[in-house]
């Protein structure tokens, strides 16, 4: 198959290993950011941008406890209601 993508360039192989990666090393901050974007979470980039700042502020690079501090907050935050 002359012009096909090799196996490691296909983007659901590179997001199932991005996964992986995760679960293995989760302070894997390029992980996480293919990770966080695949399936689409609307998450854009200024949100990543704040997760990351607020990842090297307070917690020392570790973008998943960041993401879980962040829920952590929205859920004691007042409810958006999204019909009115």
């Amino acid at each position: 198959m002359l012009g096909s993508l090799g196996l490691h360039e296909r983007a659901e192989i590179k997001d199932a290993l991005a996964y992986l990666s995760l679960l293995v090393n989760p302070a894997d901050a390029q992980a996480f950011r293919r990770a966080i974007q695949s399936p689409r979470r609307g998450v854009g980039p200024a949100a990543l941008a704040q997760l990351v700042t607020r990842a090297r502020e307070d917690i020392g690079d570790d973008l998943l406890q960041a993401c879980v501090r962040a829920a952590e907050i929205e859920g004691s935050a007042p409810a958006k209601s999204g019909g009115e």
